[in-house]
């Protein structure tokens, strides 16, 4: 007995018929799908603004900040997957409408942010045990923007990258090259 049959079998009848009974239901069933998508997707977001808020007025502005860094970073890599035919290789190409913004907001908040993740009472009284964590965090979000302002300034000079620093991107974590 076969356990796998071979690809030909799909030009026979009751294959075709199945397919061909299955497509308008899978049809009728994408557009509700993505609009429900959609709706728990905008409730996500609505409830993470409220929580923010709440962290703002209750004064928890280390874990404020952190969410809204987080944010802003998922913005600004939204905005990059918007554009799949751009790496470090065609940086000339990178549309900066959406990051730009972004990225100036995150360099701002991580001004006031990096001193107060050094800040070991601040990060207690908002129930971090140790504030090893928050400044991990400052650190890597800094990591981000450095990478960020360096491929903002080869777009802005016209300057691409070289084949060496191609290949050093190609080996460094976080790069926006090795994570095509």
């Amino acid at each position: 007995m076969e356990i796998c049959r071979p690809i030909r079998m799909i030009s026979m009848p009751r294959p075709r018929k199945f397919i061909a009974d299955f497509s308008p239901w899978y049809k009728s069933y994408i557009d509700p799908a993505d609009t429900y998508t959609a709706a728990i997707h905008s409730l996500s977001v609505e409830r993470q603004q409220e929580e923010m808020q709440r962290m703002k007025d209750n004064g928890l502005t280390i874990r404020y900040d952190m969410l809204r860094i987080m944010d802003l970073k998922n913005q600004i890599i939204d905005a990059f997957s918007e554009q799949p035919n751009v790496a470090e290789a065609n940086i000339a190409d990178l549309d900066l409408t959406k990051i730009r913004p972004a990225y100036d907001e995150l360099a701002t908040l991580l001004l006031e942010f990096v001193p107060l993740s050094k800040d070991k009472d601040a990060a207690e009284k908002e129930g971090f045990d140790n504030n090893y964590y928050v400044t991990t965090f400052a650190d890597a979000a800094g990591d981000f923007k450095k990478q960020l302002q360096e491929m903002i300034d080869r777009k802005e000079s016209g300057k691409g990258f070289s084949e060496n620093e191609l290949q050093i991107l190609w080996a460094t974590d976080g790069s926006f090259q090795k994570n095509q």
